[in-house]
């Protein structure tokens, strides 16, 4: 089983610096420019702290069996997504709203991934 997470993290490790390498190689060639990387960043930055307070939305649920704070919560989580692209309509020189929409494109993805909890 630990040569399993090993691969895994190596795994993450090159896809992380494939990234890297792609947004650097995009950079140089000046075929992106800087609103594109804030927005970018900042979408990816909201999906993962959407992702991790969604992990903490189902504990909850399951912990306390209450409808109404899980509405208050389900609410705060369509914030931090509407958040990015109200900073990126007021401040459209420094952050590109399709920068975010590709950032955000992680969150497309949170229904495929199993939520294993503990019953």
């Amino acid at each position: 089983m630990n040569v399993y997470k090993n691969k895994k993290f190596f795994l993450y490790l090159i896809s992380l610096i494939l990234v890297f390498s792609v947004i650097l190689t995009l950079i140089i060639l000046k075929k992106v420019n800087y609103p594109w990387l804030v927005g970018y960043f900042l979408g990816i930055s909201c999906s993962w702290s959407g992702f991790f307070y969604n992990q903490f939305l189902v504990k909850k649920l399951l912990s306390t069996i209450d409808p109404f704070l899980y509405l208050m919560l389900f609410i705060l989580k369509l914030g931090i997504y509407i958040v990015p692209f109200l900073i990126s309509f007021y401040l459209q020189n420094i952050v590109s709203p399709i920068g975010i929409l590709i950032g955000l494109y992680g969150v497309f993805l949170l229904p495929f991934i199993k939520n294993k909890t503990n019953n």
